[in-house]
C-alpha cells in the first residue's frame, strides 16, 4: 500500500492560491452576465428584466440594485450589510 505525501508548502500555494482562483471565476461569470446574477441562486437574470421577478427563486428583484451589489461585492469582497428593498 502506497502513502500520498505532499510537501506542506505545496499545500500551503494551494491553499493560497484557490480562494483566488474561485473569485476570479465568480468575477469572470458577473461580467458576462452583465452583473445580473440572482444573490439568493446564482440564476443569471439577464432574460428576466421585463417581468424583474427571478425565474429560478421567484424573488423580486431590482435591476440596478444587483448591479450595485455586485460591484460592491467586487471592491470589498463581501455584500453590503444593509441593501435597498428591491422592485414590488
Amino acid at each position: 500500500m502506497m502513502i500520498a505525501f505532499v510537501p506542506i508548502y505545496l499545500q500551503a500555494l494551494f491553499y493560497a492560491y484557490w480562494p483566488r482562483y474561485v473569485r476570479r471565476q465568480i468575477v469572470r461569470e458577473l461580467h458576462q452576465n452583465e452583473m445580473l446574477i440572482c444573490p439568493i441562486c446564482g440564476y443569471s437574470l439577464v432574460g428576466s428584466l421585463e417581468r424583474r421577478i427571478c425565474p429560478e427563486c421567484g424573488k423580486s428583484f431590482d435591476p440596478e440594485q444587483v448591479r450595485a451589489n455586485w460591484k460592491f461585492w467586487i471592491e470589498h469582497r463581501r455584500l453590503p450589510k444593509r441593501s435597498i428593498p428591491s422592485a414590488p
